[in-house]
């Protein structure tokens, strides 16, 4: 983990680790301003993303943890939030560990 002022970056190894069990994970994207489009991909495929964009995965902000999709991936495209276990995202945020 790397924290630069705000933000909280994840190795692709802490970001495994944050995901929700299960074959398909829930995804958000905003592929343009003001809508949200969701989908389900394989655990398979989001490794791959991490893997592809590692140093490029953080942990969101209030808006994205309050819909449990805290991990962000920065890809060329625009940022991909994913549904996650929200206690693993919680013990690898130092902000939330300093402020329980």
């Amino acid at each position: 983990m790397i924290q630069d002022g705000e933000r909280v970056y994840l190795t692709k190894d802490e970001a495994i680790s944050a995901l929700n069990p299960g074959k398909y994970i829930h995804t958000i994207m905003n592929p343009a301003g003001g809508i949200m489009m969701g989908a389900d991909l394989s655990r398979q495929s989001i490794i791959k993303l991490f893997e592809d964009n590692d140093g490029k995965i953080e942990i969101g902000g209030d808006s994205c943890k309050s819909m449990k999709h805290a991990l962000v991936v920065h890809r060329d495209n625009g940022p991909l939030f994913i549904e996650s276990n929200m206690e693993v995202i919680n013990k690898l945020d130092p902000i939330e560990t300093a402020n329980p």
